[in-house]
Protein backbone atom coordinates (compact mmCIF):
# COMPACT_ATOMS: atom_id res chain seq x y z
CA UNK A 1 0.00 0.00 0.00
CA UNK A 2 2.86 2.64 0.73
CA UNK A 3 4.79 1.98 -2.64
CA UNK A 4 3.45 3.34 -6.02
CA UNK A 5 4.80 5.69 -8.14
CA UNK A 6 6.00 9.61 -7.21
CA UNK A 7 6.65 8.49 -3.62
CA UNK A 8 10.02 8.96 -1.64
CA UNK A 9 11.76 5.50 -0.21
CA UNK A 10 11.51 7.72 3.25
CA UNK A 11 7.87 7.89 3.03
CA UNK A 12 7.61 4.33 2.81
CA UNK A 13 9.15 3.68 5.46
CA UNK A 14 8.02 5.81 7.48
CA UNK A 15 4.31 4.01 6.28
CA UNK A 16 6.23 0.79 7.73
CA UNK A 17 7.70 1.98 10.96
CA UNK A 18 3.89 3.33 11.89
CA UNK A 19 2.55 0.21 10.86
CA UNK A 20 4.56 -1.61 13.16
CA UNK A 21 4.34 0.57 15.82
CA UNK A 22 0.53 0.38 16.03
CA UNK A 23 0.78 -3.49 16.20
CA UNK A 24 3.10 -3.52 18.93
CA UNK A 25 6.40 -3.80 17.33
CA UNK A 26 9.85 -2.98 19.05
CA UNK A 27 10.37 -0.68 16.56
CA UNK A 28 13.70 0.55 17.78
CA UNK A 29 15.03 -2.66 16.90
CA UNK A 30 13.08 -3.18 13.46
CA UNK A 31 14.97 -2.78 9.91
CA UNK A 32 13.25 -2.06 6.76
CA UNK A 33 15.82 -2.33 3.52
CA UNK A 34 14.39 -1.15 -0.08
CA UNK A 35 16.22 -1.96 -3.73
CA UNK A 36 15.61 -0.23 -6.71
CA UNK A 37 15.72 -2.04 -10.41
CA UNK A 38 16.59 -1.31 -12.73
CA UNK A 39 19.76 0.98 -12.22
CA UNK A 40 21.59 -0.99 -9.32
CA UNK A 41 23.32 -4.44 -9.52
CA UNK A 42 23.00 -4.29 -5.24
CA UNK A 43 20.08 -5.90 -3.35
CA UNK A 44 19.93 -3.60 -1.13
CA UNK A 45 20.52 0.86 -1.38
CA UNK A 46 20.32 3.02 1.56
CA UNK A 47 17.10 5.88 2.08
CA UNK A 48 18.22 8.52 0.15
CA UNK A 49 14.42 10.64 -0.53
CA UNK A 50 14.49 9.54 -3.93
CA UNK A 51 11.21 8.66 -5.86
CA UNK A 52 9.69 5.68 -7.04
CA UNK A 53 8.87 5.43 -10.12
CA UNK A 54 7.06 3.72 -12.81
CA UNK A 55 8.71 1.12 -14.54
CA UNK A 56 10.74 -0.01 -11.89
CA UNK A 57 10.65 -3.12 -8.94
CA UNK A 58 11.53 -2.36 -5.45
CA UNK A 59 12.87 -4.60 -3.63
CA UNK A 60 11.71 -4.80 -0.03
CA UNK A 61 12.91 -6.49 2.77
CA UNK A 62 11.08 -5.89 6.52
CA UNK A 63 12.69 -7.42 9.52
CA UNK A 64 10.34 -6.91 12.50
CA UNK A 65 10.78 -7.30 16.06
CA UNK A 66 7.66 -8.23 18.64
CA UNK A 67 8.81 -10.00 21.79
CA UNK A 68 11.41 -11.92 21.43
CA UNK A 69 11.06 -13.04 17.94
CA UNK A 70 11.93 -11.26 14.34
CA UNK A 71 10.66 -12.82 11.49
CA UNK A 72 11.50 -11.20 7.81
CA UNK A 73 9.64 -11.08 4.40
CA UNK A 74 11.45 -10.72 1.33
CA UNK A 75 8.87 -9.14 -1.37
CA UNK A 76 10.09 -7.68 -5.16
CA UNK A 77 7.44 -5.05 -6.03
CA UNK A 78 6.51 -4.03 -9.27
CA UNK A 79 5.60 -0.83 -9.81
CA UNK A 80 3.90 -0.44 -13.03
CA UNK A 81 4.36 -2.03 -16.17
CA UNK A 82 7.82 -3.29 -15.68
CA UNK A 83 10.13 -5.30 -18.34
CA UNK A 84 9.73 -8.15 -19.84
CA UNK A 85 13.39 -9.25 -18.75
CA UNK A 86 12.30 -8.52 -15.54
CA UNK A 87 9.35 -10.18 -15.40
CA UNK A 88 11.33 -13.19 -16.65
CA UNK A 89 13.96 -12.86 -14.05
CA UNK A 90 11.47 -12.86 -11.30
CA UNK A 91 9.87 -15.88 -12.88
CA UNK A 92 12.98 -17.80 -13.05
CA UNK A 93 14.09 -16.67 -9.20
CA UNK A 94 10.75 -17.74 -7.89
CA UNK A 95 11.13 -21.29 -9.58
CA UNK A 96 14.25 -21.45 -8.25
CA UNK A 97 12.85 -20.89 -4.62
CA UNK A 98 9.84 -22.93 -4.84
CA UNK A 99 12.42 -25.97 -5.73
CA UNK A 100 14.58 -25.04 -2.72
CA UNK A 101 11.44 -24.69 -0.20
CA UNK A 102 10.14 -28.03 -2.16
CA UNK A 103 12.89 -29.44 -0.42
CA UNK A 104 12.69 -28.29 3.18
CA UNK A 105 11.82 -31.33 5.53
CA UNK A 106 12.88 -32.63 8.58
CA UNK A 107 15.69 -35.64 7.80
CA UNK A 108 16.64 -33.49 5.03
CA UNK A 109 20.36 -32.17 4.79
CA UNK A 110 20.62 -28.02 4.21
CA UNK A 111 22.88 -28.63 1.73
CA UNK A 112 20.11 -30.34 -0.63
CA UNK A 113 17.47 -27.57 -0.21
CA UNK A 114 20.53 -25.06 -1.31
CA UNK A 115 21.46 -27.85 -4.30
CA UNK A 116 17.73 -27.84 -5.44
CA UNK A 117 17.53 -23.74 -5.61
CA UNK A 118 21.45 -24.20 -7.20
CA UNK A 119 20.09 -26.54 -9.58
CA UNK A 120 17.31 -24.29 -10.71
CA UNK A 121 19.39 -21.08 -11.05
CA UNK A 122 22.14 -22.66 -13.34
CA UNK A 123 19.64 -24.35 -15.53
CA UNK A 124 18.17 -20.34 -16.37
CA UNK A 125 22.07 -19.59 -17.12
CA UNK A 126 22.26 -17.93 -13.51
CA UNK A 127 25.30 -20.30 -12.35
CA UNK A 128 27.79 -16.67 -12.04
CA UNK A 129 25.01 -14.45 -10.28
CA UNK A 130 24.15 -17.26 -7.28
CA UNK A 131 24.35 -15.57 -3.82
CA UNK A 132 23.56 -17.00 -0.04
CA UNK A 133 19.86 -18.03 0.41
CA UNK A 134 19.55 -17.36 3.32
CA UNK A 135 20.42 -17.26 7.03
CA UNK A 136 19.29 -19.01 10.71
CA UNK A 137 17.46 -17.06 12.71
CA UNK A 138 17.17 -17.18 16.57
CA UNK A 139 15.32 -15.25 19.18
CA UNK A 140 16.00 -11.33 19.54
CA UNK A 141 18.04 -11.61 16.77
CA UNK A 142 18.53 -11.45 13.07
CA UNK A 143 21.26 -14.09 12.58
CA UNK A 144 23.27 -13.43 10.60
CA UNK A 145 24.75 -16.65 10.48
CA UNK A 146 24.89 -17.89 6.81
CA UNK A 147 24.33 -21.50 5.88
CA UNK A 148 28.13 -22.27 4.54
CA UNK A 149 29.48 -23.92 8.04
CA UNK A 150 25.87 -25.54 8.53
CA UNK A 151 26.37 -27.38 4.84
CA UNK A 152 29.99 -27.77 5.24
CA UNK A 153 29.07 -29.58 8.71
CA UNK A 154 26.19 -32.03 7.23
CA UNK A 155 23.47 -30.09 9.18
CA UNK A 156 20.32 -32.62 8.71
CA UNK A 157 16.65 -30.60 9.32
CA UNK A 158 15.06 -31.63 12.64
CA UNK A 159 11.66 -29.82 13.50
CA UNK A 160 11.61 -27.00 15.22
CA UNK A 161 14.95 -25.22 13.22
CA UNK A 162 13.92 -21.90 11.87
CA UNK A 163 15.84 -19.76 9.12
CA UNK A 164 14.87 -17.52 6.73
CA UNK A 165 15.23 -18.37 2.90
CA UNK A 166 15.35 -16.12 -0.26
CA UNK A 167 16.50 -16.73 -3.15
CA UNK A 168 17.63 -13.51 -5.09
CA UNK A 169 19.10 -12.45 -8.38
CA UNK A 170 21.40 -9.18 -9.50
CA UNK A 171 21.73 -8.90 -12.85
CA UNK A 172 25.72 -7.12 -13.40
CA UNK A 173 24.17 -5.36 -16.09
CA UNK A 174 22.22 -3.68 -13.59
CA UNK A 175 19.01 -4.39 -15.51
CA UNK A 176 17.33 -6.08 -12.85
CA UNK A 177 16.72 -7.49 -9.68
CA UNK A 178 14.60 -10.19 -7.66
CA UNK A 179 14.21 -11.27 -4.25
CA UNK A 180 11.65 -13.78 -2.78
CA UNK A 181 11.44 -15.26 0.68
CA UNK A 182 9.58 -15.89 3.77
CA UNK A 183 11.04 -17.12 6.89
CA UNK A 184 10.61 -21.60 7.19
CA UNK A 185 9.92 -23.63 10.14
CA UNK A 186 10.79 -27.11 9.60
CA UNK A 187 7.72 -29.18 11.11
CA UNK A 188 7.42 -32.66 11.83
CA UNK A 189 6.06 -33.46 8.12
CA UNK A 190 7.48 -31.16 6.36
CA UNK A 191 7.59 -26.78 6.77
CA UNK A 192 5.54 -23.36 7.70
CA UNK A 193 6.25 -20.33 6.14
CA UNK A 194 5.78 -17.56 8.29
CA UNK A 195 4.92 -14.61 6.62
CA UNK A 196 1.08 -13.76 5.76
CA UNK A 197 2.38 -12.69 2.44
CA UNK A 198 1.77 -15.53 -0.50
CA UNK A 199 5.26 -16.12 -2.05
CA UNK A 200 5.14 -15.28 -5.54
CA UNK A 201 7.30 -14.06 -8.31
CA UNK A 202 6.04 -10.65 -8.38
CA UNK A 203 3.48 -8.28 -5.95
CA UNK A 204 2.57 -5.47 -8.47
CA UNK A 205 1.64 -1.93 -7.34
CA UNK A 206 0.04 1.45 -8.57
Amino acid sequence: MAIRPGRRDWDVLADLVQAGVMRGAAIDSCRHFLGYGPGTDDLWTPPTGRHIRSGEVVNFEGIVYYGHYNVETPVTFAVGKVSTKQKDLAEANFEAFQAGLAAVKPGASLGSVVDATNKVLKAHGFENMIRRHGHFIGLATNDRTSFDAAIKAGLVLQPGMTFSYHTTITVPSKEAIVVVGGVVVVSDNGKELLSKVEPRPMVEVA
